[in-house]
This record gives structure tokens, C-alpha cells and sequence, in this order.
């Protein structure tokens, strides 16, 4: 073997052994590897939290205005559904939009025994027809249930918070009392 050849193997080993020991870079590799996972994990924190925020949101929006029913405003005025469903939506549309995605559902019950919870999800679809409106009397036993149709952001990470057709989330709250023996004018 020539002098030559020797030298340029020599010199080809001598540049792989330096790419071996050479780290410039070895980070960026690492989070290539770490980043993906990471994002995963990251979009799923925030679905979880944007749902709780939402339930718990949703949940003070019914509470406050079951407390209308319960003192008679509603009935007073004479509020209609529509009244009743923009008055929740008030408190929730700083953080989502109503359209379409908010229902109500009061209804009347003779005893707290009889109180059922009617399932408004037939086939993946809500009904909207499942719903009514009836704020009742004083003394009368109203349950107070509202219902958000959310969609969920990231269905494909696999948390599975979706619960009906087309990667949305029945988000639910309810207010369950006896309106209070109010003055009717």
C-alpha cells in the first residue's frame, strides 16, 4: 500500500473518530426526540383544564340564575326560555360562544323523590327537543339543568373526553331546590 493511501485512510478515521466525540448539536437531537411527547402531554394539560374551567363556569352560571326561579324573578316577569337561556349565557360568553351550544332545561317535580335525570343524548346527537321550560310556583320542587355542547380541541390525543358524535362534550350542571314563597304581584 502506498504512502498515499495510507494517509487518507489514516486521515478519514482520524476525521469519523472526531465526529463521534463531537457533542456541538447533541441538544437539539435530544429535544427532537423529547419535544414531541412533551407536546402531546402539554395539549392534553390544557384540554383538561380549559373543560374543568368550563364545567365549573357553567356551574356558576346555573346556580345564579336557578336563584332567579327560586326567588320568582323569572316568574314575575314573565322571562321566556329564550330570556332564561341569554341570562346563563352572560355569565359563560367570555370564554365560549352560546350559539348553538347552550341549553336549558327547568322542569317541575311534585316530590325530590320523583326527580329523574332525563338523558337529552339519544344516538351521539342531543335533542333539543328533550328539553322544556317550566319554572313553576312558589313552593314548587324545580330542577335547573344546563347543558353546553363544547367541541372538543385536540380529539386525537387520546384523553377521549369526547361523549358524542363528531368530537363534541355534553358539558352538564344542575341546580336541584323549593322555590321560596315569593309575592306575586
Amino acid at each position: 500500500m502506498s504512502r498515499s493511501t495510507l494517509r487518507s485512510i489514516w486521515s478519514r478515521a482520524r476525521r469519523r473518530a472526531g465526529f463521534a466525540r463531537d457533542t456541538r448539536g447533541s441538544a437539539a437531537v435530544e429535544f427532537a426526540f423529547v419535544a414531541f411527547p412533551f407536546l402531546l402531554m402539554l395539549f392534553a394539560v390544557f384540554e383538561f383544564a380549559f373543560t374543568f374551567f368550563l364545567m365549573v363556569t357553567l356551574d356558576n352560571a346555573t346556580h345564579d340564575a336557578a336563584r332567579r326561579i327560586r326567588t320568582g324573578d323569572v316568574q314575575k316577569t314573565g322571562m321566556s326560555e329564550q330570556a332564561f337561556n341569554n341570562m346563563v349565557c352572560e355569565t359563560v360568553s367570555f370564554l365560549v360562544a352560546c350559539d348553538d351550544h347552550l341549553y336549558t332545561d327547568v322542569r317541575v317535580y311534585t316530590d325530590f323523590d320523583d326527580v329523574t335525570d332525563p338523558n337529552p343524548v339519544t344516538g351521539g346527537e342531543f335533542d333539543e327537543d328533550a328539553t322544556q321550560f317550566e319554572p313553576g310556583v312558589q313552593n314548587d320542587i324545580v330542577v335547573v339543568r344546563t347543558y353546553y355542547i363544547w367541541d372538543v380541541f385536540f380529539p386525537t390525543l387520546g384523553t377521549n373526553l369526547a361523549n358524542m358524535n363528531g368530537n363534541r362534550r355534553l358539558i352538564m350542571s344542575s341546580a336541584a331546590f323549593r322555590n321560596e314563597p315569593y309575592k306575586e304581584e
